[in-house]
């Protein structure tokens, strides 16, 4: 296999990650319903949970501005709740599909740093790789 096709596959395989990751973080948040799949926090102030289903709304409702607004409001107003580095996540990912991507990268190297290992972690390094590949292209 060449350099090319070890290329092209590994492209391909960033963007099937950017496709099937980029739903809710935390799989205990679903429950099912007739309806399908449903967040079981609502959205809304005045818990963390509740503020970062805000945030996953804003971003399937592709109101990234807002999104991005308010995860910045969670890790300035939450700085040591367990839940910063998925609200840092959430306003990597409205930047990047903003199209900014260094802002992005900024949001997904503060994931990194902060949460060293787990689900986050691989998350944003693949966000990151994605961002790699369209500095390249």
């Amino acid at each position: 296999m060449g350099i090319r096709a070890i290329t092209r596959l590994a492209i391909a395989a960033g963007l099937l990650a950017v496709v099937f990751a980029s739903g809710p973080a935390a799989a205990e948040e679903l429950a099912y319903d007739d309806d399908g799949w449903v967040e079981t926090v609502e959205p809304g102030e005045g818990t963390a949970a509740g503020e970062l289903a805000e945030i996953r709304l804003r971003l399937r409702n592709e109101q990234y501005g807002k999104a991005l607004r308010a995860a910045r409001a969670f890790v300035r107003d939450h700085p040591s709740d367990p839940q910063v580095a998925e609200a840092m996540f959430l306003a990597g990912e409205a930047e990047l599909r903003r199209r900014r991507w260094w802002a992005a990268y900024g949001w997904f190297e503060k994931v990194i740093e902060r949460a060293a290992a787990g689900e986050l972690y691989e998350r944003a390094l693949r966000r990151e790789a994605v961002i790699g590949e369209a500095f390249l292209a």
